[in-house]
């Protein structure tokens, strides 16, 4: 975990997190299934708490600067 937070690898997979969500969130439309309204449901509400939270994290990470989650290097 000291490795991941020494890096700045968190921002892409939270931009990467984004995209899941939004093709999650897609996927009824492009994969034609949107006449099932369970598989339906369940892809958008996960999309969108996906999309969420990747937002929320990217959106404070910005807000607190990068330089927060680094390790001090002495």
């Amino acid at each position: 975990m000291a490795s991941i937070a020494a890096t700045d690898i968190w921002p892409t997979i939270e931009r990467v997190c984004l995209g899941l969500g939004a093709w999650i969130t897609a996927a009824p439309w492009i994969v034609n299934f949107d006449h099932l309204s369970d598989p339906l449901i369940s892809h958008i509400v996960v999309g969108i708490v996906a999309m969420s939270v990747s937002l929320i994290c990217l959106l404070g990470r910005s807000a607190r600067g990068v330089a927060t989650h680094r390790l001090d290097r002495r």
